[in-house]
């Protein structure tokens, strides 16, 4: 199994990545959210923030280590301080 190597981040970034998720969760109220989701793409693989899901994709990637069909949703969260 290939290891993923991800960056640690500031509490502040880790807060707006909760409130990111609480405001898409409010507004879509079926489908799955998906905190530091890893979707393979061409140029290897890719850690999301915040991503969400229909029930549809949800079900093809589940059990997947890296989603290897991207959800409808994803954000990325970029401060500057």
């Amino acid at each position: 199994m290939e290891k993923i190597l991800m960056t640690p981040i500031k509490v502040s970034h880790s807060a707006f990545q909760g409130e990111l998720a609480f405001l898409l969760r409010s507004s879509l109220h079926v489908g799955k959210m998906l905190p530091e989701c890893a979707i393979s793409t061409r140029k290897g693989t890719k850690v999301v923030d915040i991503a969400w899901a229909s029930d549809e994709t949800f079900e093809q990637i589940k059990h997947e280590i890296e989603c290897s069909v991207s959800p409808e949703i994803f954000v990325e969260v970029l401060l500057f301080e």
